[in-house]
């Protein structure tokens, strides 16, 4: 039976970064950013976050989904914790979609795209909140709120 289970997993998990460009981490990066499992997220659904270098949800290069956590049965996933480039605006698409069945079968159910210019050495939680009014960044150091910028999100993402 777990291996069965392992397998539907696994199947599902291909299936849902198949053709989606992956966020790689810059090197020598002192500035990082970790991604929590937003409080709303339903049973059985996904938290996803991604990290583009313009407003457009472009892919390119490097840039993409940085964080996929799911919560199953109840139980909610690990955070993820990327590397980011200081001193340059980033824009965050954060949505969260509910699994509905079969391997690969997902309904939307709120998106939110932020803007922020990370500063060098810093470390940020990023955290979209409950019933989708929007996202949250806070200094891990001193759990202080971080400016962001709301964004209505673009046709392209």
């Amino acid at each position: 039976m777990k291996k069965i289970i392992l397998t539907m997993l696994l199947i599902a998990a291909h299936g849902l970064f198949a053709g989606c460009a992956t966020y790689i981490s810059p090197e020598n990066s002192s500035t990082q950013i970790t991604f929590e499992l937003s409080e709303g997220a339903e049973s059985n659904g996904n938290q996803f976050y991604s990290i583009y270098p313009v407003s457009e949800c472009s892919e390119k290069e490097g840039y993409g989904m940085a964080a996929n956590m799911m919560k199953l049965w109840g139980m909610g996933g690990s955070d993820t914790t990327v590397s980011v480039l200081s001193g340059e605006e980033i824009y965050i698409l954060a949505e969260v979609k509910k699994h509905t069945g079969g391997s690969t079968v997902y309904t939307r159910s709120c998106r939110n795209f932020i803007s922020f210019t990370p500063l060098e050495g810093q470390h940020y939680v990023v955290r979209q909140k409950d019933r989708c009014r929007g996202v949250s960044i806070k200094d891990k150091a001193t759990n202080q709120p971080v400016d962001v910028q709301n964004i209505k999100l673009p046709y392209s993402c």
